[in-house]
């Protein structure tokens, strides 16, 4: 928990980001509350506007294994993009899949897309990394990985 705000902070106080990985185990993180049935979605756009006067200055974005939420703080768009109903069998492992979610986050940013988009891309690559038992083997090209996806679920 500790690292997890450490890590926030480092990002908030870049002024840029703010990217949270949110683990379904009880924890109030920055205003919203988790609790023993899951997050409570009616506090996400609460927990996104905390980090935004925490010092965010683009985009806050609370993932979660159900959904990726995102709110641009510089127009105030809360955006909300759910994770894949992957089949049953599909998932190999789970290790790095919230690193992968991370990974599309930021490579949208990069590419100067949308949050609604940064969302999706992150969605896409954490389900994708969660094809393969190690970290790294589903995580592909984009264009692969929607193809892959597209054929596969």
């Amino acid at each position: 928990m500790v690292d997890d705000f450490l890590f926030i902070y480092s990002l908030t106080k870049a002024g840029i980001f703010a990217i949270i990985l949110v683990l379904l185990r009880g924890d109030n993180i920055m205003g919203y509350t988790l609790d023993k049935d899951g997050i409570k979605e009616e506090n996400m756009r609460k927990g996104l506007e905390k980090l935004k006067e925490l010092g965010v200055k683009k985009w806050a974005i609370i993932h979660s294994p159900a959904c990726g939420y995102g709110l641009n703080c510089q127009t105030g768009e809360f955006v909300k993009v759910p994770s894949f109903k992957l089949p049953k069998g599909f998932i190999k492992g789970t290790t790095g899949a919230g690193d992968a979610f991370c990974s599309g986050v930021l490579y949208a940013a990069y590419q100067r897309e949308s949050i609604e988009k940064a969302l999706y891309y992150g969605a896409i690559t954490a389900a994708c990394s969660l094809s393969k038992e190690d970290s790294t083997s589903g995580v592909m090209d984009l264009k692969e990985m929607k193809l892959f996806m597209k054929t596969n679920v």
